[in-house]
């Protein structure tokens, strides 16, 4: 019995002190504080006009957070929540009801494969995009709710753009340039193929030879007179033309680069910094007028260079240099 006894007392404290020994659980680390975020984080790169670029995701930052301290920082949160908006490019869902129609694309594939080409419908101005502060509630324009509501076309950027930085504006039956800080010559060459226009067609000889202005004063005084009308050789050269079918016209858009400022929110900005400031000449065609009144426009660019600078003295306003149509309001100011 005794020899039973102490193996088995023995094998009991050898598992005792095996248990003791076992190693004590090593203690959890502290969780590590949370992270305070930055919320006066600013964009590092900045436009010529103190802006971060127009494509950067605004901050979320709100009023009474730190960034509201920084006036550079408020006044671009500013301009990021009230003017990007301004000039955006259309969806491709609003696009859609502006889609030309299929026939027509196809007969002009082989030039729609070169740069600097395009295919678009302008629609009759209903007063839609006649201020940017104010949405027209009809039916007409619900259905085009984007900067320049269809009816406002921007050759130098290939979209559709407020009238103040468009090319074209459709209204009243005619194509009218609109841009500021513009020159704006536009010639009716008649029905002759869009593929034939050139460079050196004889009948944009006039276009060509314009020269751009860098003073301001003389500037206005040319626009005038392009805006009352000048013929050469059989041609009536103007700012603004009626739309005829299949009719082929050219453009020449010179966008001086300057500085136009605007304000949202007491914010001020350059509109400018929202454009591409060129000097283009571009060919089209009206392939087709609908029932509606809306133009099929199949255009090329014949030639496309950097436009100068116009120095405005500073007791111009530079606003005042645009192409005016009937009554519109090119006013993207906010006062509050």
């Amino acid at each position: 019995m005794r020899n039973v006894f102490w193996p088995i007392v023995v094998n009991l404290f050898g598992t005792v002190i095996t248990f003791g020994q076992q190693p004590a659980p090593a203690p959890s680390p502290p969780p590590a504080p949370a992270s305070t975020p930055n919320t006066n984080r600013i964009p590092s790169r900045i436009s010529r006009s103190g802006l971060p670029p127009f494509n950067a995701v605004g901050t979320s930052a709100g009023f009474g957070s730190p960034i509201e301290a920084d006036p550079m920082a408020r006044r671009m949160m500013l301009v990021q929540k009230y003017a990007v908006p301004m000039y955006r490019k259309p969806t491709g869902k609003e696009l859609k009801p502006l889609a030309p129609d299929s026939a027509i694309t196809a007969k002009y594939s082989e030039l729609l494969r070169k740069n600097d080409s395009g295919i678009f419908k302008l629609v009759p101005d209903s007063g839609c995009a006649e201020s940017t502060k104010v949405v027209n509630a009809s039916e007409k324009c619900l259905k085009y709710l984007f900067p320049g509501a269809a009816n406002s076309f921007s050759f130098r950027t290939g979209n559709y753009r407020v009238r103040q930085l468009a090319d074209i504006t459709y209204v009243a039956g005619g194509f009218w340039t609109t841009g500021v800080l513009m020159h704006g010559l536009m010639v009716d060459l008649g029905d002759i193929p869009l593929e034939q226009v050139t460079a050196r067609t004889p009948a944009i000889a006039f276009i060509n030879n314009f020269q751009p202005m860098s003073d301001f004063t003389e500037a206005m005084a040319v626009d005038k007179l392009l805006t009352d009308g000048v013929r050469r050789d059989g041609y009536l050269y103007r700012r603004n033309l009626p739309v005829a079918s299949a009719h082929t016209f050219v453009i020449r858009a010179i966008a001086y680069q300057g500085r136009v400022m605007r304000a949202v929110k007491g914010a001020a900005y350059n509109e400018l910094d929202f454009d591409k400031r060129n000097d283009v000449t571009v060919a089209f065609r009206v392939e087709r007028i609908d029932y509606d009144g809306a133009v099929t426009i199949v255009w090329t660019k014949l030639s496309s260079a950097r436009s100068p600078k116009l120095k405005v003295p500073s007791n111009e306003d530079p606003a005042k240099f645009i192409g005016k149509d009937r009554g519109t309001d090119d006013s993207t100011d906010d006062p509050q």
